[in-house]
């Protein structure tokens, strides 16, 4: 009786650590679970070590059992990372120097004492706008799109035998990604519309980096004066400046030459066509006669 006494109160004993330690285990692990990870955190781990001895009294006598329970107790030291910060940067567009646009500039206005049409256009963006203002006699205007940039340059350059860019001043500043050059330019030169002319015009630049190349994305020519020799305006007929300008062609009713011609010139040239091909038709006839 005495041994199964003994017996019953360590098992009752060892039960009753087992549950204790199970309990102290999960609680720990909640607690640590929810602590901030601003430094450093030790957790302590108790692991329980049964030993069994047992003891004979005397001879001839009843045998004690007797267990022991070791709790063996682990620190373990957790390191936590601390936060990371993340710093994005926003990429900067690059703007061109001075001395690109001192370059860009001397190009441009070489190609225009060129009149080479071809490398100037190219010098523009597809959506470009030009503006003609001032004493542009009949080109002044509004020009959108490199297409009609390009027939503005036809136009102005290719009547001129001659055509000489003086500079009088120039300056460059910038707008947000748009680098802008103001310059003011004598010109002077021979047409055989205008015959020998001179004047004054600034000239504004707008010009923005697209693909690594400069391209003029607004461009504004105002004639402060303009003396031509001969009376008869920019252009032969005065409809081409609606024309480059994009506006609609409207000839009132009236008795000029210029619009007769201008309003029959298709017809004048089917006529021609007809002409040359009833003579020739007729050529054949007598020849075979």
């Amino acid at each position: 009786m005495r041994f199964e006494h003994i017996a019953g109160i360590s098992r009752s004993v060892l039960l009753g650590i087992i549950v204790a330690v199970i309990v102290v285990a999960v609680a720990g692990f909640f607690i640590v679970a929810q602590m901030p990870s601003t430094g450093p955190v030790t957790t302590v781990q108790r692991t329980p070590t049964f030993q069994t001895t047992t003891e004979a009294t005397s001879p001839g006598t009843e045998t004690r059992t007797q267990t022991r329970v070791t709790i063996e107790t682990t620190t373990t030291t957790l390191q936590t990372t601390p936060p990371q910060t993340t710093t994005q940067t926003t990429p900067t567009t690059k703007l061109p120097t001075e001395d690109q646009l001192r370059t860009f500039f001397n190009n441009y206005l070489n190609d225009i004492q060129k009149r080479d049409v071809i490398s100037i256009i190219e010098k523009y963006a597809q959506d470009a706008v030009a503006y003609w203002t001032g004493q542009a006699a009949g080109l002044k205007g509004t020009y959108k799109g490199q297409g009609n940039i390009r027939i503005l340059y036809i136009a102005a350059l290719g009547t001129a035998k001659s055509i000489t860019l003086k500079e009088e001043s120039f300056a460059t500043r910038y707008e947000g990604d748009v680098a802008v050059i103001e310059s003011t330019q004598a010109i002077s030169g021979n047409s055989d519309i205008l015959g020998n002319f001179d004047g004054k015009v600034k000239i504004t630049l707008k010009i923005r980096l697209m693909d690594g190349q400069l391209k003029i994305v607004e461009e504004t020519w105002d004639y402060l004066t303009f003396n031509y020799e001969k009376t008869g305006g920019a252009t032969t007929f005065p409809q081409w400046a609606d024309i480059k300008a994009g506006k609609p062609i409207a000839l009132e009713p009236a008795k000029d030459f210029k619009d007769l011609v201008w309003e029959t010139s298709s017809y004048f040239a089917y006529g021609l066509a007809a002409f040359a091909t009833i003579t020739a038709i007729m050529a054949v006839k007598r020849f075979r006669r």
